[in-house]
């Protein structure tokens, strides 16, 4: 979308119809502005200094996210929002594998955009073989989701049964005994969060000494009074992190 901009103050002309100037995002900018205005531009002196600002308007306004690579048609930079939509199917690195790529009658490859039009209308053989490419990428894709929701399952209720094992010390549950409401009495859907701390804390212990409080590894670490702590001190617990994340 393009965005109004206004040159500033001093370095304007000052003949009766100000332009609009306008930019796109690509560095390019968009002046309009009256007959009058053109005719008095050229004769100004001033009109260096107006160019530059405009210039500058469009180079300030460059979106990192558009493509702008130059197009072959229009001689402008592509608006294409890789943020939003991805790389781009006309520049992008990628854009090659996109194309037909079926030899024409001069016996170069096609160079119909399959991913921006579809199906080539002189080749539609192509096509098929790009459909089925990209039924194979999204099996694979869902492959790869189900896997990884699989191992999200199992490590949380890996971690569940760990803290089952310990005690709560907000409902006095005892280790292996499911967590209670303190105001129904009843069953607790879910472990009370003191005791996934209690979790946390001791795999953090387990993984890492404490340089807050000198506590050795497989020692909880302990507040100013003495007394243990809920969570692990900060230190311990990046130092934890980085021993998971060099296994």
């Amino acid at each position: 979308m393009n965005e109004k901009a206004e040159i500033p103050q001093q370095s304007r002309l000052n003949p009766p119809d100000l332009p609009v100037v306008a930019t796109d995002g690509t560095g390019w900018t968009t002046v309009s502005a009256s007959p009058a205005w053109w005719r008095a531009a050229g004769q100004d002196a001033a009109w260096t200094g107006v160019a530059e600002q405009i210039a500058a308007l469009g180079e300030g306004s460059v979106r990192s996210a558009l493509c702008r690579v130059t197009t072959a048609t229009t001689g402008r930079p592509c608006r294409h929002n890789t943020a939003v939509h991805g790389p781009c199917p006309h520049h992008g690195p990628d854009h090659e594998a996109g194309r037909c790529g079926a030899a024409t009658k001069s016996g170069a490859p096609c160079r119909w955009n399959l991913v921006v039009h579809g199906a080539c209308p002189n080749h539609p053989e192509s096509w098929e073989s790009i459909v089925q490419a990209r039924e194979q990428q999204e099996r694979l894709a869902a492959a790869a989701r189900e896997q990884e929701q699989r191992r999200l399952e199992e490590q949380l209720a890996e971690q569940y049964a760990e803290t089952l094992l310990l005690p709560c010390s907000y409902c006095a549950a005892s280790p292996g005994d499911r967590c209670i409401s303190p105001g129904s009495g009843q069953v607790s859907a879910k472990l009370h969060t003191p005791r996934v701390k209690l979790r946390a804390h001791h795999a953090d212990a387990a993984a890492a000494a404490c340089t807050g409080c000198d506590a050795a590894v497989g020692e909880l670490c302990r507040t100013s009074t003495g007394r243990p702590a809920v969570e692990s001190h900060a230190p311990r617990r990046r130092a934890a992190e980085l021993a998971v994340d060099t296994r």
